[in-house]
């Protein structure tokens, strides 16, 4: 199931708890990949086309939702998708892009000197 708060998540990975705890981080990124890998399950559920020998019932319904949620907690834990690494990854140089623009003085930026003056746009 997931956890996390959909009204914080916006600011979550600037300044929210998520800023400074690695392992709420990677718990939050898991539970966005599983998410995902559930709505992929659905999508796919959902072109097999009705009709067939035995008429669909709200039972097998339920249970289908269920196994879409147990195989998307499976295929999340295991990394399969990749979708947690590959958030983490760009998380991490956005944090270390900020990281850099904090600490480099105003006006020099990649490829400049700090002796060469900033030309006006026209």
């Amino acid at each position: 199931m997931l956890y996390v708060n959909p009204l914080e998540a916006p600011h979550a990975f600037e300044h929210g708890p998520l800023a400074q705890d690695a392992a709420r981080r990677r718990v939050a990124l898991q539970e966005m990949e599983q998410y995902f890998a559930r709505l992929i399950l659905r999508e796919m559920r959902a072109t097999i086309p009705e009709g067939g020998l035995f008429p669909r019932s709200a039972q097998q319904t339920h249970f289908e939702e269920m196994l879409d949620d147990a195989l998307s907690a499976e295929m999340a834990e295991s990394g399969q998708l990749g979708l947690a690494r590959m958030l983490e990854e760009q998380l991490r140089i956005g944090e270390m892009q900020k990281q850099l623009q904090r600490t480099s003085p105003p006006g020099s930026g990649p490829g400049r000197s700090a002796a060469e003056p900033e030309l006006p746009v026209k």
